[in-house]
């Protein structure tokens, strides 16, 4: 991959992580942002672990590999690395929120502290 080339990663939009999130087994969610980001708000239930620090607390944060994780950033570029980054680790079911955060927001969606 280029360093300027974006990876083909799958992606959802932000209604159909609003379905899966009120579904009986949601997705883990990892925000991707910097902490000073995270101030901001974040959606309910994700765990904030910065882009920089995903390879080092990856199995921490999600040791099943086979689960459904949605990644998400502020916009929607970090969050296609990082799933590509967890792809690569050998997780199955890795997607990443399409606009990020701010797609979320647009929607009306509920965003916590």
């Amino acid at each position: 991959m280029s360093l300027f080339s974006r990876p083909k990663v799958p992606e959802l939009d932000a209604v159909t992580l609003h379905g899966k999130m009120k579904g009986e087994k949601p997705p883990r969610l990892l925000d991707v942002r910097e902490p000073d980001e995270h101030a901001e708000g974040i959606i309910p239930g994700a765990i904030k672990i910065p882009m920089r620090l995903l390879g080092a607390k990856l199995i921490s944060v999600a040791p099943d590999k086979n689960e459904e994780i949605v990644v998400y950033c502020r916009s929607g570029n970090r969050s296609l690395y990082s799933t590509q980054q967890l792809l690569d680790a050998g997780y199955k079911n890795v997607s990443s929120l399409h606009g990020g955060i701010i797609a979320w927001y647009r929607q009306g969606y509920e965003i916590g502290g």
